[in-house]
């Protein structure tokens, strides 16, 4: 890439500006200076992998983008991710995934995977054998806050009931 260009998609430069602008509208609002002059190490190492972050969630969003505009699919609206809700630091890592970001920065990606979860058919014993064999990513949060060890026969009020979570 050259220095102003971020990355490319099918030949087409996308411009390290998109990243900067997706940083600098608070997307990693609280992601503040560090304190001190021997935390600049830790400063850099946050503020590349802080890029690396950002640079994927425009990405993820041209990418779903052209992949909506061949499909036919209109996205909600076509406001680019660094105009989309911004997400705390301290948030970030409980999103588990580059894909919760970018899903919740694109409304490409939202329209797309929409569109592709339309497409699939999961019988529903596929889908209850699944919520029975997981029940430890169904706890309420009462019962996350309590600890509750969701592999030692948690109380039927811990989980969240199939119908909620279907």
């Amino acid at each position: 890439m050259t220095e102003e260009y971020a990355a490319s998609v099918h030949g087409e430069p996308i411009l390290k500006q998109h990243v900067d602008t997706f940083l600098s509208a608070g997307a990693l609002r609280g992601a503040g200076n560090c304190a001190t002059s021997h935390d600049e190490a830790a400063h850099a190492r946050r503020h590349r992998q802080q890029r690396r972050w950002a640079t994927q969630i425009v990405l993820i969003h041209e990418l779903a983008r052209r992949t909506c505009a061949e499909r036919d699919l209109a996205p909600p609206d076509d406001a680019l991710p660094m105009q989309l809700l911004t997400i705390p630091e301290t948030d970030v890592a409980d999103l588990g995934s580059i894909v919760a970001a970018a899903l919740a920065h694109s409304p490409a990606a939202r329209a797309l995977l929409a569109a592709l979860e339309r497409e699939q058919h999961i019988p529903e014993t596929a889908v209850r054998d699944y919520y029975d064999r997981n029940q430890d990513r169904f706890l309420t949060p009462e019962a996350l806050r309590r600890g509750v060890d969701p592999y030692n026969a948690p109380a039927p009020s811990d989980i969240h009931p199939y119908e909620h979570v279907k």
